[in-house]
């Protein structure tokens, strides 16, 4: 008999797995794991929640009856066992369980029970310990160790409470961190004398390998065999992990792999063999990083080196700066002046924004004799010099990077993509597409690089003021990043394109797309990266009222640390943008001051629009035309527009003003009308300013049939340009109901695919400046026409007139159909239409009802005009042509009426 599970974990109830085989399908339910996993203790506690539980082990005589039982320590092979327990399961009464606890596999037609539906298995995944229980288990050192404690059991129930043991013993977390000599104890006395001398081997030796992938494992072993070998390891019992999911590999249980990494240390000679042919297995398979390690460990330095130098950059890509750091540290000092060794040194510091030391280690390996590995080094020299805005000196060294003719592809498509970009921050633009077209030749499409290039090729449309079409392509390359794991690359294409949706006034999407490239930067460790995005933020709150100096004070405190000069030029801008909107001239002017400071590092077309906003601040004429004028040669239509509105603001030219708002609707700017508010309400509010209110209180009158009007009392218009008086008309034929902005979007930009609700937004606060606050309210989320003052609207006064049975005015009302060619009312336009045909055929009706039959005729014949199918109308129109003596007239109309209906209907006629 056992012991009935009596023991430590008796303390820690598993009510999650007890209802599991409550409720399990089947009257048979396998308990099927590894040593130490806790089988017995759980069936122990299952058992005492229920009365008479028969308790069994090899060697017991199986009791007749049909109740429940408990049947530990099952090993495979006993078949005379095997029909004991298929017989029992046959004689169990409805509701009552046989538990069967086994290690390995059992000669049980276990597969087919399961489809049928008389089986349920738990293995070691469910029984391994959740959180809950974990931190139940440890207690007060739950709070402080429960993570740890998790991860490096993998809820192994033994390690656990030998985890716990020590703790409570006053262990410390690095003790918890190594090996367990417990542990080690237990799996030599309970595992492996169960092993064959092969099993053996093939543990030992395969346990180098972090991930067990069968062709791997067979080039290790030298020797095939090895899929079939590890799914005979997990059958019996072994504790092996299988693949999570398509492209993992099997994997020893980080604990045990510690146990027979011991063992295998026992032969030093023969683990460092091991590790050495491991990682020439891995290299071989492109996976150097996977590989280095093993060199390590193996003390084979020139391979270690060749899979670090090959591992790099996708280590650093990949947040992991400090794992290449302690690599590096095991090398002897011999290697530290090997140029390959000083450019992934000079490469962790670039990214870490120490430039010093990364310029020196760079410079010093771009000495070597090898092309690749020089132009590799020149590409780090070139990345000090961007990150503090020397631009010039980085075309000229990746020119000369270029110049080294590297002879690897790979190496080549890397220098033309940072040249390609740098010919872009200098507003070379035929120069950077090209460049980067050609790089795109260098990658292959799974590879990082080929994503990057494609972001730069997508920031092209950003240079040219297209934002929207820059969103989309980086969209896309933030994607592809993310999916090839490269966390640098999508950090970088999140940010610019944070950037693309700000100045397509996309703001709240330009937060989250911030703050996912905030978290990726602090990931991977990227500080110049970090401080951008700071900028960048502080420009975002400003553009959605929620801006303040603090938010660029930060910006500009860890630019100046990282004398990230491009980047302080873009952050006083933004201050000097924020001080004029508070009204804070004095101040703004300083920082427009300060931004000019930074000329020589930015982008010629920025820095043209930089100038602009400065002589506009100082009311200096002479310096506001040739910088407006630069601009507005430059490709950049954003920047454009931004020039035109801050030159109109100081200028009376009533073209300019009117440039600047056509620019600013044809591209889709207009968030720019709501952002620089203080602008427009300066100088451009003659060509769009507010009704005034007693003009307002005396009403407006808006008409939609036949056009689309709105005009005071008196015919003042309205100064609303066509785009905000649609939105009005398509909110007064919903006059008192609350419109979604989705609705809204779906009806004014049908075929857009891209979120419309900042220019929503901005053609509600055009509607509100020029016609009042309350013409659109806000409610539940959408938006509302009830305004606090009369709006007379033709549509409404036609059906009032109607519905009063005013035919005449109402006829007289339907001047043409429902806002022509808008596409958005055509469902309203018919129905209008339709219910005019029917108060002229109504009228006409009434007017030869009076005698006027030439009044009903010339009705009916307004009728046929619109509707050439009105089958009615003819025939009443032929019979009172006969009745008022036209009888030419009504056969004219009857022949018209034929040829109407023979087109219609039988178009082969003609």
């Amino acid at each position: 008999m056992s012991s009935n599970g009596q023991g430590w974990a008796w303390a820690i109830p598993r009510p999650r797995l007890i209802r599991a085989i409550d409720q399990a399908q089947g009257p048979l339910v396998l308990l099927r794991a590894a040593a130490g996993y806790g089988k017995t203790v759980l069936a122990a506690q299952w058992a005492a929640q229920r009365s008479g539980v028969r308790w069994l082990e090899p060697g017991d005589v199986l009791p007749g009856g049909s109740g429940d039982v408990v049947f530990e320590n099952y090993r495979p092979g006993d078949a005379g066992l095997d029909r004991a327990l298929i017989a029992r399961l046959e004689a169990l009464e409805p509701g009552a369980r046989l538990l069967l606890l086994a290690r390995a596999e059992p000669s049980l037609p276990i597969p087919r029970w399961l489809a049928e539906g008389r089986a349920t298995l738990l293995e070691a995944e469910d029984l391994a310990f959740d959180p809950d229980e974990a931190a139940a288990l440890l207690g007060r050192h739950a709070g402080e160790h429960l993570e740890q404690v998790m991860q490096r059991s993998e809820g192994w129930p033994l390690a656990l409470r030998l985890m716990a043991q020590a703790l409570e013993r006053g262990g410390t977390a690095d003790q918890i961190a190594g090996r367990l000599p417990p542990l080690s104890d237990y799996l030599e006395a309970e595992v492996w004398p169960a092993l064959t001398p092969a099993q053996r081997r093939f543990l030992l030796r395969t346990a180098v390998l972090e991930e067990l992938f069968p062709q791997e494992c067979d080039a290790v072993l030298g020797r095939s065999g090895s899929a079939r070998g590890l799914r005979a390891m997990q059958a019996a019992g072994v504790p092996l992990c299988p693949p999570a999911r398509v492209g993992q590999g099997y994997r020893y249980p980080a604990l045990f792999r510690d146990f027979l990494l011991s063992k295998l240390d026992e032969t030093p000679k023969e683990r460092r063999g091991l590790e050495a042919r491991a990682a020439r297995v891995l290299l071989q398979a492109f996976q150097p990083f996977r590989a280095a390690p093993h060199a390590l460990e193996a003390q084979d330095w020139e391979l270690a080196l060749t899979c670090l130098s090959q591992a790099a950059d996708r280590v650093y890509r990949e947040g992991q700066a400090a794992t290449l750091e302690t690599c590096l540290q095991r090398f002897p000092e011999d290697y530290r002046e090997r140029p390959e060794f000083l450019r992934i040194e000079a490469y962790i510091a670039w990214g870490s924004g120490n430039y010093a030391i990364a310029l020196s280690k760079a410079t010093r390996a771009a000495q070597a004799g090898d092309p690749d590995l020089r132009a590799l080094a020149l590409v780090v020299v070139a990345g000090v010099h961007q990150a503090q805005g020397r631009w010039g000196e980085e075309v000229a060294t990746l020119e000369a990077a270029l110049a080294a003719q590297p002879r690897q592809p790979l190496t080549l498509g890397i220098v033309r993509h940072l040249l390609g970009a740098a010919y872009l921050r200098l507003g070379r633009l035929e120069e950077a597409e090209a460049t980067l077209n050609q790089a795109l030749e260098g990658f292959k499409p799974h590879q990082p690089g080929y994503a990057s290039v494609l972001g730069q090729l997508a920031l092209l449309h950003l240079s040219r003021g297209r934002p929207r079409s820059a969103a989309e392509g980086l969209e896309q390359a933030a994607l592809m990043q993310r999916r090839l794991g490269n966390l640098r690359g999508e950090a970088v294409v999140l940010y610019n394109l944070a950037i693309a949706l700000n100045q397509a006034g996309m703001h709240r999407r330009a937060q989250g797309a911030l703050a996912q490239a905030r978290r990726l930067a602090e990931r991977v460790g990227l500080t110049h990266l970090l401080a951008l995005i700071a900028r960048e933020s502080a420009d975002t709150l400003r553009d959605v009222g929620e801006g303040s100096v603090e938010h660029y004070r930060q910006a500009l405190a860890a630019l100046e640390a990282l004398q990230a000069s491009a980047g302080l030029l873009h952050a006083y801008h933004g201050l000097a943008v924020l001080h004029r909107r508070r009204g804070e001239m004095a101040a703004a002017r300083r920082a427009a001051e300060q931004a000019l400071r930074f000329a020589a590092s930015g982008d010629p077309a920025f820095v043209g629009l930089v100038r602009v906003h400065r002589a506009m601040l100082e009311g200096d004429a002479q310096a506001l035309d040739p910088a407006l004028a630069g601009v507005l040669k430059g490709p950049n239509l954003y920047y454009q527009a931004q020039a035109l509105l801050y030159a109109a603001s100081r200028g009376q030219d009533p073209a300019l003003r009117q440039k600047a708002l056509e620019l600013i609707e044809d591209q889709g700017f207009d968030h720019l009308l709501r952002e620089e508010e203080d602008l427009l309400a300066v100088r451009l509010g003659a060509e769009a300013s507010s009704l005034s209110a007693s003009t307002l209180a005396a009403g407006l009158e808006l008409r939609m049939l036949g056009g689309l009007e709105l005009r005071a009392p008196g015919g003042q218009p309205s100064g609303l340009r066509p785009l905000a008086l649609r939105l009005l008309a398509y909110l007064a034929l919903r006059r008192g109901a609350t419109v979604s902005p989705e609705q809204i979007a779906q009806a004014l930009w049908p075929d857009s695919s891209e979120d419309m609700r900042p220019t929503l937004q901005t053609l509600v606060w055009q509607l509100r400046r020029a016609l009042g606050s309350g013409i659109v309210l806000t409610y539940g989320g959408g938006y509302c026409f009830d305004p606090p003052y009369p709006v007379w609207t033709d549509v409404e006064a036609f059906s009032e007139r109607l519905r009063q049975g005013r035919l005449a005015e109402a006829v007289a009302l339907y001047q043409g159909e429902l806002l022509p060619g808008v596409d958005w009312a055509q469902l309203e336009r018919q129905h209008l239409e339709n219910r005019y045909l029917q108060a002229l055929e109504d009228l006409a009706e009434q007017e030869a009802g009076r005698g006027s039959l030439e009044a009903a005729i010339a009705l009916l014949e307004r009728v046929i005009e619109r509707d050439p199918l009105a089958e009615e109308a003819y025939r009443r129109l032929i019979c009172w042509h006969q009745q008022a003596g036209h009888p030419d007239a009504a056969r004219r109309v009857r022949q018209e009426f034929s040829r109407v209906l023979e087109a219609e209907f039988e178009p082969g006629k003609h």
